[in-house]
């Protein structure tokens, strides 16, 4: 999958990514692949589940910028670039130390790591499209309170798990995956182990 298709299935998706235009971008340390997604695709300012991404706003939350920078944390905090929110306070960061990789920081516990989100922004966006493709999917074939009655079948749920990004190995996909899951259905007490016997590793990450 390439960057125009990430963009074009946004489209599809009637969601709009956001390509950062912020020249700040080049100076937190990223990776030449990372800023040219950013600069190039970006991320919706919206996403299921609950999730939020920065943009081109004037505001300092919703840019992008390092969290050290954000809330006047020590530099050991420089790599943590902020790129989002979970909805419940928790920044949704690049790690510029781990490889780029995406993760997910506790706010009431000093910003330590909470959870590991996937490998690379460009993966992040690839399992994002397939969970709202998932959720649309369920929704426009079993009706609208299908995805929050847990009413779907288990080939329904291979559409997320089957991503056309085979950059990442399986596991690793079904474990970033796994985190967006686990997050929906702690908030809306779906029951994921009952739904999820064909897909193997992920229906065990997603436990509570």
């Amino acid at each position: 999958m390439t960057t125009q298709e990430i963009k074009t299935n946004w489209d599809n998706l009637a969601e709009k990514a956001n390509p950062l235009t912020s020249k700040d971008i080049d100076s937190f340390g990223l990776s030449d692949q990372t800023v040219t997604f950013l600069k190039q695709c970006g991320l919706p300012s919206q996403s299921a589940p609950f999730l939020s991404f920065v943009d081109n706003s004037n505001r300092e939350l919703d840019t992008i910028n390092s969290i050290s920078n954000l809330y006047e944390l020590p530099k050991e905090f420089d790599r943590y670039i902020n790129i989002g929110g979970d909805g419940s306070g928790n920044p949704i960061v690049i790690n510029t130390k781990k490889n780029d990789i995406i993760e997910l920081l506790d706010h009431e516990q000093d910003f330590e790591p909470l959870d590991f989100m996937n490998t690379n922004v460009f993966s992040l966006s690839a399992c994002l499209i397939a969970y709202k493709t998932f959720v649309k999917t369920v929704i426009e074939t079993n009706g609208s309170s299908a995805f929050l009655d847990s009413n779907f079948t288990d080939q329904q749920f291979e559409i997320v798990t089957n991503i056309k990004n085979r950059k990442n190995n399986a596991y690793t996909q079904q474990r970033a995956i796994a985190s967006f899951l686990r997050v929906n259905a702690q908030m809306h007490n779906l029951d994921l182990q009952k739904r999820t016997s064909a897909c193997g590793p992920l229906a065990a990450s997603t436990k509570t």
